[in-house]
């Protein structure tokens, strides 16, 4: 079966027989590989019984590329709240804040650094942090 991961995967012969060589379209030899780019890959043999191949499809998705604002200082007397917003996201995509919220805006009213993973079908999973650094915490009397 075709394989879509979001890291490296090792694909391997299922039953390997002993003394069998095998050689896949890498290069490499043996009953299994560690692939970390998308592709086709063929594994054949020239064992004691007849000559087979095999061919599995890898796709290596990326993670959505997102930002968030730099740290953020803000008087939250004047300002009570700071939105933090990713920007849009793909269809199908859904992004959870440490807050709670979900969607691609959340509202936060207090310091803290808050996070994001933005997820879905066919998008390897990101995570982002800000910080929002209320103005008044640094001022020292």
């Amino acid at each position: 079966p075709d394989i879509t991961a979001c890291g490296p995967v090792v694909i391997s012969v299922i039953d390997p027989e002993p003394g069998t060589a095998y050689t896949w379209n890498t290069g490499s030899t043996g009953s299994s590989i560690t692939v970390d780019t998308s592709g086709i890959f063929i594994v054949t043999t020239s064992g004691p019984n007849c000559p087979m191949s095999d061919t599995v499809e890898v796709t290596i998705g990326q993670p959505f590329a997102f930002t968030l604002p730099i740290d953020t200082l803000v008087d939250l007397c004047t300002n009570p709240l700071v939105v933090l917003d990713i920007g849009p996201i793909p269809y199908g995509a859904s992004a959870y804040w440490s807050t709670g919220s979900a969607g691609p805006r959340c509202e936060v009213s207090a310091s803290g650094t808050y996070s994001v993973t933005v997820d879905g079908p066919e998008i390897c999973p990101s995570t982002a942090e800000v910080r929002v650094i209320d103005t008044l915490s640094l001022i020292h009397i």
